[in-house]
């Protein structure tokens, strides 16, 4: 060490503090009295408090990047259940949070990200930045005073809250509002009598359990009213896998679910979603639905509901519909294979080897339509869908939060290149930590879905390409195991790994161009695809 000044511990220089807008040290007995790990990067406006969570035993998980420390915070939180905890510092440090915190918040997860505040706006750091995030929709809490008490309590409130809150220190320049909630979800939940009334009027009702099914354990009871009153299952794309082990169960609806599928919705008199949003992506543009199909939702207390339900509807005997109709959706998807490393092949066998306890984490990008076909989840609400914002780059933290908080699983990130460009260092925390983490690079050497949907408009694709990457050599640069997967046989090394999955292995996988996602989604996905919300 070099240079370094006698360490007093205790004595902080007030002043420089003072100076920086710095986060309310007080905060730190509240993180630490919460017993979860924070997530963050340590710019000065956190020091202090930061230090102290660590002096006082605190789990500190250093990021590289403050959209990495929000992402990991949210992976933590969708694993959990519990609020994620993140720590940014003022100006930069928040704005380069910012898309995380968006993506955050539209995905439902209860998140408060602590971030500093230049006290004075000459200051170069200054952002209005209760206003920035008000803007965006997001709650902001901003304490009305000093006093220790009253700062740990506000802390501690906004943990309970269950939503995606942005805490600022007192004294935020500007600060007008002390809170701007989130716009509710547009779709009306339809009363237990309505619904009960509903499917004893159906021929061919429909469950479809979302992720908010997921989240509150109640598709066993969803399913169990599907055997009470004869009626089909299904999913939206984040919970695909839910129902795998019914005899019921249509698979996943929407542009990547299959013609059997849409068939069946299209046939239904009654759709019943259970958690689920069913908006213009999950649905394909609505044209997935029947014109004369009943819509009905349960957005609150889905277990519950469910279970009321089974008591207030009549048993019914099977009709037959619902085996035809499974019968139809789960015929094999045709495609021609591609005469190189097909994505469609590659990412389904690396599935078949997968254990089904697993954590699995999707960036956005052109892969995932591929990889939301072939790689569902098994044992309920674990499958991180990076659609909430289609923001690239986020899913590799999202796995690492989710490892962190469920290091018994094994957690996998499905990624394409272009995300891992943006993400990549963020695994130096998981070889720091030995987390069992799984880290799958669709590598096609560009931005395939910008690639693909414009190859036909003449303009040069070469903006949306780049030289192909050599992942695997990155990733045992930063500490991972890694193998390049040019042929199938290459999958062999996730097999060897499996048998002691200890810190991350990275399947550097180089896929064929050429393969477009589209080619095994139906035509309403295809449309929806090239014309959303058309």
């Amino acid at each position: 060490m070099r240079g370094l000044p006698a360490s007093r511990p205790g004595c902080w220089p007030a002043e420089f503090v003072h100076r920086m807008g710095q986060i309310p040290p007080e905060w730190s007995a509240a993180l630490t009295e919460a017993d979860r790990p924070v997530f963050g990067v340590a710019g000065s406006s956190a020091f202090v408090m930061l230090a102290q969570f660590v002096q006082a035993g605190g789990d500190y998980v250093a990021a590289q990047h403050e959209a990495g420390a929000v992402a990991m915070a949210t992976g933590w939180a969708w694993s959990t259940g519990q609020t994620g905890i993140a720590c940014v510092h003022q100006g930069p440090g928040l704005t380069n949070a910012l898309t995380a915190i968006i993506d955050a918040d539209r995905s439902g997860l209860p998140l408060v990200v602590i971030a500093g505040q230049a006290s004075d706006d000459t200051h170069h750091q200054h952002v209005a930045s209760a206003d920035v995030i008000t803007a965006l929709g997001v709650q902001v809490r901003v304490p009305q005073t000093s006093d220790p008490r009253e700062l740990t309590h506000m802390l501690v409130d906004a943990m309970s809250t269950g939503s995606t809150i942005v805490a600022l220190p007192p004294g935020t320049p500007g600060a007008t509002v002390t809170s701007a909630t989130t716009q509710p979800n547009s779709r009306t939940s339809s009363t237990t009598a309505d619904i009960a009334a509903a499917i004893a009027a159906a021929e061919h009702p429909v469950f479809i359990a979302g992720r908010g099914a997921t989240r509150s354990g109640a598709t066993h009871a969803v399913a169990h009213l599907a055997d009470h009153v004869d009626a089909a299952l299904a999913t939206s794309a984040p919970a695909h896998g839910a129902f795998a082990g019914s005899d019921r169960c249509l698979g996943m609806i929407g542009g990547f679910g299959s013609a059997g599928t849409t068939a069946a919705l299209q046939s239904a008199d009654l759709v019943v979603a259970f958690g689920a949003a069913l908006d213009s992506w999950s649905t394909a543009g609505g044209r997935i639905l029947g014109a004369h199909t009943k819509l009905m939702f349960v957005s609150h207390d889905a277990l519950a509901v469910a279970n009321a339900l089974r008591d207030a509807t009549p048993h019914r005997v099977a009709s037959g519909w619902v085996q035809r109709a499974v019968a139809a959706a789960r015929e094999p998807r045709n495609f021609t294979p591609s005469a190189g490393l097909d994505p469609r092949i590659l990412l389904a066998e690396i599935d078949r080897r997968l254990p089904a306890e697993r954590l699995m984490s999707f960036d956005s990008g052109h892969f995932l339509a591929i990889a939301s076909m072939t790689m569902p989840t098994l044992d309920g609400p674990h499958l991180q869908f990076g659609q909430d914002f289609q923001s690239v780059g986020l899913g590799l933290a999202h796995a690492i939060g989710a490892g962190i908080a469920q290091p018994d699983r094994v957690s996998i990130a499905v990624i394409g290149d272009g995300g891992a460009g943006m993400s990549m260092l963020e695994l130096t925390v998981a070889v720091d930590r030995d987390l069992p983490l799984l880290v799958v690079v669709v590598n096609d050497a560009g931005y395939g879905a910008e690639i693909h949907d414009f190859v036909t408009t003449g303009l040069p694709m070469s903006i949306a390409q780049f030289p192909i990457r050599d992942w695997a050599g990155v990733a045992q640069a930063l500490g991972a195991r890694a193998a390049r997967v040019t042929t199938m046989r290459d999958v062999d090394a996730l097999d060897q790994w499996l048998q002691s999955p200890t810190g991350p292995l990275v399947l550097d996988c180089r896929v064929d161009p050429d393969v477009d996602a589209v080619s095994i989604m139906t035509v309403e996905g295809r449309e929806e695809w090239s014309h959303p919300g058309g």
